[in-house]
């Protein structure tokens, strides 16, 4: 997941990396210990685009969520009222704690059963079409209108299409 997209990396590394984009902006946590979930780093809030807290560093960078528990398993409320930002606190309070004998689990955040669809990432990765880090640009566009007016028998440019 953390690879990196250079500058000379092929069309098909450039597609793959957009696909890991598209993964990484719609999934999110879903809390049932807090134990593995960061506070400050990772996407866990249900607040799309980017999932994450937007109050400050209170409580510790490396600080992670189940410190934000009771011990009875629950919200602690005034402790997330007195070091959030009310919409943060808000989005924080909305959220079901599971039982809590579970670890956290990753989600996707665009589909009711949390589960992903191609519909549903096709949908996320609109959203990253106008984005720099994307493998979508003029060049590409052009490259793909050009192999579409090519000379060449329309079952080889559906190939390179499915490739």
């Amino acid at each position: 997941m953390n690879a990196p997209k250079l500058a000379s990396s092929s069309f098909v590394w450039q597609s793959i990396i957009w696909g890991r984009d598209i993964l990484y902006t719609g999934t999110r946590w879903r809390i049932d210990n807090g134990a593995s979930v960061s506070i400050y780093r990772d996407n866990w809030l249900p607040k799309p685009p980017d999932f994450k807290i937007i109050s400050q560093y209170v409580l510790g960078i490396n600080t992670t969520v189940d410190s934000l528990l009771s011990p009875s398993g629950i919200w602690d409320s005034q402790l997330i009222k007195r070091n959030f930002v009310k919409d943060d606190a808000d989005k924080i309070l909305s959220i079901p704690v599971g039982p809590g004998g579970h670890n956290d689990t990753q989600i996707w955040h665009y589909k009711i059963s949390d589960n992903y669809s191609v519909k549903s990432g096709y949908r996320a990765g609109q959203n990253l079409v106008h984005s720099p880090s994307t493998s979508y640009n003029n060049g590409s566009i052009n490259w793909w209108k050009n192999l579409w007016k090519t000379d060449i028998p329309i079952k080889i440019k559906i190939f390179v299409w499915k490739a």
